[in-house]
């Protein structure tokens, strides 16, 4: 099985770019038509954007376990698992920032 990432906008014109024809647009909502007359709605606005720390916050609260500060135990593009992540030792409220 191959998997494909793609946002939604890659999806739409990928369909595009195959022979689906675009039957209706209205704001981000979009519906698709195959060839062999599959209809598909689409919402336009449902990527995925994910945010990664390069730098402490405002507030660095939380306790760093492994190498580096806090932002660099949770950093990375593919989980190490539990070589570095941050935790809350203790009763209370924490936070990072």
């Amino acid at each position: 099985m191959k998997i494909l990432h793609e946002t939604c906008l890659e999806y739409f014109r990928r369909r595009l770019s195959e022979g689906w024809k675009c039957i209706g647009l209205e704001g981000h909502n979009a519906v698709l038509l195959s060839p062999e007359g599959f209809r598909r709605e689409l919402d336009l606005r449902n990527d995925v954007e994910t945010l990664r720390p390069n730098a402490a916050g405002d507030e660095t609260n939380l306790t760093p376990m492994g190498n580096g500060a806090n932002w660099e135990c949770v950093d990375e593009a593919v989980a190490d698992e539990f070589t570095t992540y941050v935790e809350k030792i203790g009763y209370g409220y924490l936070r990072d920032l």
